[in-house]
């Protein structure tokens, strides 16, 4: 399983937060319990660590917030996949 990315960016919007609903139930096949890393920019920022409430605020269960952020995942090589933001 590689690391899957997607930036909104400023405020997340009715609109968005039901994308993001709709996406993860997707990306999960409905599971609420399925394993889920929430990821950041970095250390410095919160975002990560924000969507993780949001999504636990969605039901899910299996969370788990990478402090360190996508910097801090790329310098320790772990896997990561690209994504369309346009799905999103």
């Amino acid at each position: 399983m590689g690391f899957k990315y997607a930036g909104l960016g400023g405020s997340l919007t009715d609109e968005a937060q039901v994308r993001l609903s709709s996406k993860m139930r997707e990306l999960t096949d409905n599971r609420f319990d399925a394993p889920i890393v929430a990821v950041g920019w970095n250390s410095e920022r919160f975002d990560g660590r924000n969507l993780a409430l949001r999504l636990a605020n969605l039901g899910y269960t299996q969370l788990y917030w990478y402090r360190g952020g996508r910097e801090a995942w790329e310098v320790n090589g772990l896997p990561e996949t690209e994504l369309d933001v346009q799905q999103w």
